[in-house]
This record gives structure tokens, C-alpha cells and sequence, in this order.
């Protein structure tokens, strides 16, 4: 499984486990996996407001969310940029040859 299916995945958990659709919307729905290696996902998102509302009140939720669909305890990582689609195409690896 990728990071892009793993946080397809994990949203369906957050979706339910957040109390607040707005907050939901506003705050979790944009952001992009940047990154999986060991215990760390990064997620990027487009503004330090998202970041710091993460941190403060889901953070908790979305690691919760990616351990499950990965059967691994997992810390998350946050990173602002101002695309964060853009960061996620420049941290992909490249895919193996055939």
C-alpha cells in the first residue's frame, strides 16, 4: 500500500473520529502525504493555521487513523508549503524498473 492509498484510508477513520465537519473540511481534508519511512508520517499542508489546529486538537486522531490502516504505531510529521500537491511530487520516489 502507498502513502496516497494509507491516507485515503485513514481519512475515512478521521472523518468519523472528528466532531467537527468544519474543522474537518478546514483543516485535514487538503492535506498531503509527503512521506512514510519507519515511524514517521508527513503529511504537508498549505498554511501554518492548519498546521498549529492539527497539532493542537487531531493530531492525535490522524495517528491514531494511519496506525490503524498500517497496523504500526505511527508519529505524524506536519509541514507547511504553500502547494502542498507540489511537495508531494517532489518527495515521491521513483518507481523501481520492471
Amino acid at each position: 500500500m502507498d502513502i496516497n492509498e494509507i491516507w485515503e484510508h485513514a481519512l475515512t477513520y478521521i472523518r468519523q473520529d472528528v466532531n467537527s465537519i468544519v474543522g474537518y473540511n478546514t483543516y485535514i481534508k487538503d492535506a498531503v502525504p509527503v512521506s512514510y519511512e519507519q515511524d514517521r508520517f508527513t503529511i504537508a499542508v498549505s498554511t501554518a493555521i492548519s498546521k498549529n489546529m492539527i497539532e493542537m486538537r487531531y493530531i492525535k486522531t490522524i495517528e491514531r487513523a494511519i496506525s490503524k490502516v498500517t497496523a504500526k504505531p505511527v508519529r505524524l510529521q506536519i509541514r507547511v508549503h504553500p502547494n502542498p500537491e507540489e511537495l508531494a511530487k517532489q518527495t515521491e520516489p521513483e518507481p523501481e524498473p520492471a
